[in-house]
């Protein structure tokens, strides 16, 4: 089968159900591979080039593409270098009566690539305290990348009532620059310089709105972003901890009991 003719059956009559937002830029050396299914559809938005296999039909990766695949899906990666994208993990429940529209497994966005990325980017900042902002952006993503348009809501998020959110303008960059980079390298001292405020003064913002430090605040989020890799995926253990910024085996194992109370895997294995 030709790549450019797969595609996939998904409803967007209703937004979707967000799992997770990631930014990622790993160094995968040339020819690594992997094979993994995750069990939530996943949306990934590439700036680099390698190969899929999905269904047995090998599709390229190229920078500027968009790539989408859903459930249980056996995929498998072929990497010829440093591997910078962004994704969104996410459920998309079928109401009783809805039409469908086809989600391709991948296209080129061409122009629309940047614009597309700087959306993802932005729900990647936002999702951890705004989920409702970031969900609205996600469904605005997969209808521009849904085919055919001709369906398109005149609305791309549901009321749910959510306050406007009125966090600081330091704290809202610093929690967006750490989502940004969560698996890289991420100091405090990273965060306050993008926040332009002073050290103390971010960390009394973080504090009384957040409850914890920033070092704190970047732990918990790298754990929780690898409790949803070992969750919802089965890539490599040594793989979730270079991806969520802790590739240090001993001290992502250590890092994990200490914030989730178990390994990684009994994380894996309890599956919740």
């Amino acid at each position: 089968m030709d790549w450019q003719a797969l595609s996939w059956p998904c409803s967007l009559a209703r937004p979707p159900k967000v799992i997770h937002f990631s930014m990622y830029d790993v160094d995968h050396p040339p020819g690594h591979a992997r094979t993994y299914r995750m069990k939530v559809w996943s949306l990934h938005l590439y700036r680099y080039a390698a190969e899929q296999i999905v269904d047995g039909v090998t599709v390229p990766i190229r920078p500027g593409y968009a790539g989408i695949t859903p459930p249980d899906k056996k995929l498998q990666y072929r990497f010829t270098g440093p591997s910078m994208h962004g994704s969104a993990h996410f459920m998309a429940p079928v109401p009783k009566g809805a039409a469908r529209q086809s989600l391709p497994v991948m296209q080129d966005l061409g122009d629309e690539f940047e614009g597309a990325y700087a959306e993802l980017e932005e729900a990647v900042g936002c999702f951890a305290n705004e989920p409702a902002r970031a969900r609205a952006i996600l469904w605005h993503l997969l209808w521009r990348l849904a085919r055919p348009h001709e369906d398109e809501p005149e609305a791309h998020a549901a009321d749910d009532g959510a306050p406007a959110s009125d966090m600081h303008p330091a704290i809202r960059a610093a929690l967006a620059h750490i989502e940004l980079h969560l698996s890289g390298q991420l100091a405090p001292a990273d965060v306050v310089a993008h926040a332009s405020v002073s050290h103390n003064h971010l960390n009394r913002l973080f504090d009384s709105t957040l409850g914890e430090s920033i070092g704190a605040y970047i732990t918990r989020r790298r754990v929780e972003r690898a409790r949803h890799l070992l969750v919802n995926s089965t890539i490599p253990i040594k793989a979730v901890a270079i991806e969520v910024g802790i590739p240090d085996p001993h001290l992502f194992n250590k890092t994990v009991r200490k914030v989730l109370g178990e390994s990684p895997s009994a994380v894996r294995a309890r599956g919740t």
